[in-house]
């Protein structure tokens, strides 16, 4: 779903992806692999609810803003109906960004993410 009049623009978007061999990393250390590794993990699912919006200020300068519902659940295996690890349920991000010409642009970003438990707790 998307608005956009003028210097306005807004969006919001409902996901699913159904993943198969989604990789993560496993902090789980071992005498072959010290620091972890990253991992095949069972089939998973994603869904959501995205909100964007995008105000452009002159033809240089745009703020915007995107707020993210996560669900990340294992849809198969030993841990089937469980959430994902450290995968925020909620995150939001304040952007600026100036972009003085059509081959140059920069963007300063602020996010905040939810609380989420530690990876290797599936």
């Amino acid at each position: 779903l998307d608005y956009a009049m003028n210097q306005f623009e807004t969006k919001a978007n409902l996901f699913q992806l159904n993943l198969n061999h989604e990789i993560a990393y496993d902090p789980t250390q071992t005498p072959n692999q010290p620091f972890g590794a990253n991992r095949n993990l069972n089939p998973t699912r994603r869904r959501g609810i995205m909100l964007l919006t995008n105000y452009l200020l002159n033809s240089k300068w745009k703020i915007g803003s995107n707020v993210t519902w996560l669900e990340a659940k294992f849809r198969q295996g030993p841990f089937q109906g469980n959430t994902i690890g450290f995968v925020p349920k909620f995150s939001a991000e304040l952007s600026l960004t100036y972009q003085p010409n059509w081959f140059w642009s920069y963007f300063l970003e602020m996010v905040h993410n939810s609380s989420r438990f530690p990876l290797g707790d599936d």
